[in-house]
């Protein structure tokens, strides 16, 4: 869900199955077998290979032992842009053999596709005998949302845009061993749905590198639609120290509360409500609508700074609002 409202979600008709808290097990439990599919073909995901091109999908970690090299990569993604490759082609060694190519098919066919073949990552390669003479590149996928940045080859420093084609970083890898270090920024970004989608017409998600972020109640107390984050935010991260988020990026930014309560139905009067922060609570609540369901009166608004975290990482505390979409001006 992009929302929780409590008292609301998983109560009320249409809402059922909308869940608060992250259940213990499930009664169909389709998870467990799905990650280890996702796990065991995960290579296939990151990595293909073609004649005389490597191709990195994704900014995973770890070492692939692949037909033409192996390429090893040290990656701070999605927390910070940093991603280090280190490719040591595998000298002496037939890029094809008789039996892959049985097997598999000609390297010509494999190579048609125009991001590599994934099948290509068994060994189907063809060209020279001598793998050290034969030329290598690597082709490194850079996301869309990843506008700018340094790629360091060896001790050369290009930038991405002089390097990229169709989505993709082409470094030749002449060495027994080739370095490559990329640095990028990762902004904030404000995301808007189509206008034909009306549930988030005139609200805003935020998004930092391939990663949505949320609102959740416990950081940022109750009622989070009152929420407007201004245009013009500025947005910083911190690292979080306490579990169960440790050593995850949140955003902190300003905001806006709108406080839009009456004398008698001050929004934190009862319950877990205490909770929300002294600064967020209306000063003067006479100002403002008095209790009545309409009024030609704007609601006031009060600063708040908030807090932000990864959406994939919500309900793993108290039970509280949830929020994803947030109103701006």
């Amino acid at each position: 869900p992009l929302e929780i409202i409590p008292g609301v979600s998983g109560k009320l008709p249409g809402y059922e199955h909308v869940r608060t808290r992250r259940p213990q097990w499930y009664a169909c439990a389709c998870c467990p077998p799905n990650v280890v599919r996702l796990l065991t073909s995960l290579g296939r995901y990151a990595w293909g290979e073609a004649e005389g091109v490597i191709y990195s999908h994704l900014f995973v970690g770890g070492t692939a032992d692949l037909e033409q090299a192996t390429v090893q990569v040290v990656s701070e993604y999605p927390w910070n842009g940093k991603v280090q490759y280190t490719v040591r082609r595998k000298i002496g060694q037939s890029a094809c053999n008789a039996q892959s190519e049985a097997q598999y098919g000609s390297a010509d066919a494999q190579s048609e596709t125009k991001y590599g073949s994934v099948d290509a990552l068994s060994g189907v390669m063809s060209g020279s005998a001598d793998a050290q003479n034969a030329p290598l590149k690597i082709g490194i996928h850079i996301p869309s949302h990843i506008t700018d940045g340094k790629v360091c080859v060896g001790s050369k420093v290009f930038s991405i845009a002089e390097l990229q084609k169709n989505g993709y970083l082409y470094i030749d890898c002449t060495d027994e061993v080739t370095e490559i270090s990329l640095k990028f920024e990762l902004p904030v970004r404000m995301m808007r749905a189509d206008p034909r989608v009306r549930s988030c017409a005139g609200k805003v998600a935020l998004m930092r590198g391939p990663l949505v972020y949320c609102l959740e109640e416990a950081d940022n107390g109750p009622d989070l639609h009152e929420i407007i984050v201004p245009e013009s935010t500025e947005f910083h991260t911190v690292t979080a120290a306490a579990e169960p988020l440790t050593g995850m990026t949140l955003l902190r930014f300003d905001a806006l509360r709108e406080t839009a309560a009456g004398e008698n139905s001050l929004p934190y009067s009862e319950g877990n409500r205490n909770m929300a922060p002294e600064a967020d609570k209306p000063t003067n609540p006479e100002e403002n609508w008095n209790a009545s369901l309409y009024t030609e009166q704007k609601p006031s608004c009060t600063p708040v700074t908030l807090t932000a975290i990864p959406y994939f990482a919500w309900a793993n505390r108290t039970e509280g609002a949830m929020r994803v979409w947030l109103r701006t001006q």
